[in-house]
């Protein structure tokens, strides 16, 4: 069976990581894959298979790709194309009405759609094409529910499939407690340091905490130098450290004494998926997408749900009584089992390549 995926770069995210886990998944079971990447490569582009064959378009923009994309797909003539993120997902899913019907076509919703698609002509565009998709993956029950409700996707086409988390490999990867200062609480956030996430809202926020601490965050992106400069503003230099990109950031997070998530919309959150893999507390916002799914799953205060502002501050305060000692298990439930959550991808492939949609 051939698979052609389709994502705009393998920069440092949770919907990258997703691709490359499904992907190595596929490969070791003999299919056949192949990935278009439209902008750039990106940092995780060296942990691909190496039967993976890559085309990379170098476009600054998806649309501006739409024709070559079309070409790519007919003369590869794939059984299943696959995407990630919305505005990928609509160019592929145009794409399909000019493509052989024997191409199936899946998408995997990587946020919450309401928060993404909010003009009256977006959710119209965004309802029928959709529809016309083989199938959808719905990473959290939230984004499932929004599809039927809010979208009228009819629920046979949605596949409920959680993100797959390599426990082991995180927890092989953790060989040091290591924390940066003794005398302070840890608190810990990465992501890509774009407006999604909100930084900026947890930094101007931080003046309310009343405990002695360091934030360090991990990351890269576009607001990294205007994050700095806010940072400057607040007098907060000796307290927010940006890290970078780390090839390893587990270590850290298993160290620190707690995960903040202040983001303003996800879908389901890899990286507060994998800090509860490495035993570390998470404390986000309500905007956390299928995070809030984890509330009734978990033990309870593993993961803890805030409104930002000084109520955020207030329930870190909380729960910094005592700073962590030692690596801590895993958090994680284990409806996040890396072997059976890429099962389910395998087994959903396959059914679609036999017509079993």
């Amino acid at each position: 069976m051939k698979i052609t995926f389709l994502m705009p770069s393998l920069k440092a995210g949770g919907a990258q990581r997703v691709m490359i886990n499904i992907i190595s998944r596929l490969i070791s079971q003999k299919f056949q894959v192949n990935l278009i990447l439209i902008n750039y490569k990106g940092d995780l582009y060296d942990a691909l298979p190496k039967e993976v064959s890559t085309i990379v378009l170098n476009k600054s923009r998806v649309r501006y790709s739409i024709l070559q994309l079309y070409r790519i797909i007919k003369n590869e003539r794939p059984d299943i194309v696959f995407s990630s993120l919305a505005h990928v997902n609509l160019i592929v899913l145009f794409l399909k009405k000019f493509l052989p019907n024997k191409i199936k076509f899946v998408v995997r919703e990587a946020n919450t759609p309401s928060i993404i698609i909010k003009s009256k002509l977006m959710k119209f565009i965004y309802r029928n094409l959709y529809s016309s998709s083989d199938q959808i993956i719905a990473q959290s029950n939230i984004i499932e529910k929004e599809l039927i409700q809010k979208f009228g996707i009819n629920k046979n086409k949605i596949s409920r499939i959680n993100n797959p988390v390599d426990t082991k490999k995180i927890r092989s990867r953790i060989n040091f407690f290591s924390r940066l200062t003794n005398d302070k609480s840890i608190l810990i956030l990465a992501s890509r340091l774009v407006f999604q996430k909100g930084i900026d809202e947890l930094i101007l926020n931080l003046k309310f905490l009343n405990k002695e601490y360091l934030l360090l965050v991990l990351g890269e992106g576009p607001e990294l130098s205007s994050l700095i400069k806010l940072v400057h503003e607040n007098n907060l230099e000796k307290k927010v450290v940006f890290l970078g990109y780390l090839d390893n950031p587990w270590e850290k997070i298993a160290s620190a004494d707690l995960f903040l998530l202040p983001s303003r919309w996800e879908g389901t959150p890899n990286a507060a998926l994998e800090a509860l893999a490495c035993g570390t507390k998470v404390i986000a916002t309500p905007n956390s997408g299928g995070l809030m799914d984890l509330t009734t799953a978990i033990k309870k205060g593993d993961v803890i749900i805030s409104n930002m502002g000084k109520t955020f501050i207030k329930t870190i305060e909380d729960n910094l009584r005592d700073l962590k000692s030692k690596i801590e298990l895993s958090k994680l439930p284990k409806e996040f089992n890396y072997d059976t959550t890429l099962n389910k991808y395998v087994n959903l492939f396959q059914k679609l390549s036999s017509s079993g949609f």
